[in-house]
């Protein structure tokens, strides 16, 4: 019974944190910790510039439950040859889907290698990537196809999009 009782109480102090931190005035609990400046919070105006623009990768289920229009052009390009990109604006963003056209077996991918501001132009420089030699892959047609998210107050309108290191053809056809 008393060993019961000990382990009970040396349980309830492993569970409620005994030790944990301690009340000195060298603690900062309560005190918020100091956030990194953002100049443009001082009122600095912000200049597109080159280099790198910050962007969002979405995902099929983010698309397919916020953006209808988008999701369009994933169901229209998935399971067939199409090589065909689409600008979207949404809420003061642009989305910019790129299929690069149907593959024999999983394991495709599309990544974004940089998106930069260059002489007044908006470069989206994509990688594609195939699996490895002799990688275990699924037996099924693919289609990679990448969502990107911009901000539309950092991009220019006019873009390129760059399939490694060359423009971005569209060929077999486009969506619609």
């Amino acid at each position: 019974m008393r060993r019961h009782l000990l382990w009970l109480l040396f349980t309830m102090l492993i569970v409620t944190g005994c030790g944990q931190g301690s009340l000195s005035p060298d603690n900062n609990l309560g005190e918020p910790e100091a956030e990194e400046e953002n100049p443009n919070e001082k009122g600095e105006e912000e200049v597109m510039n080159e280099g790198n623009i910050p962007f969002e990768l979405l995902t099929t289920q983010e698309i397919m439950a916020s953006y209808p229009q988008v999701y369009k052009f994933y169901t229209l390009v998935s399971n067939k040859d199409i090589s065909d990109y689409r600008i979207y604006t949404e809420n003061g963003y642009e989305i910019i889907a790129v299929s690069t056209g149907l593959k024999p077996t999983g394991g495709y991918r599309i990544e974004v290698a940089a998106i930069t501001n260059v002489d007044g132009k908006t470069v989206i420089s994509l990688e594609e990537y195939s699996p490895p030699e002799g990688a275990l892959v699924t037996q099924a047609l693919v289609n990679p196809t990448i969502f990107i998210l911009l901000a539309k107050e950092k991009i220019f309108d006019d873009k390129i999009i760059l399939l490694d290191g060359s423009p971005f053809e569209i060929d077999g056809g486009t969506a619609y």
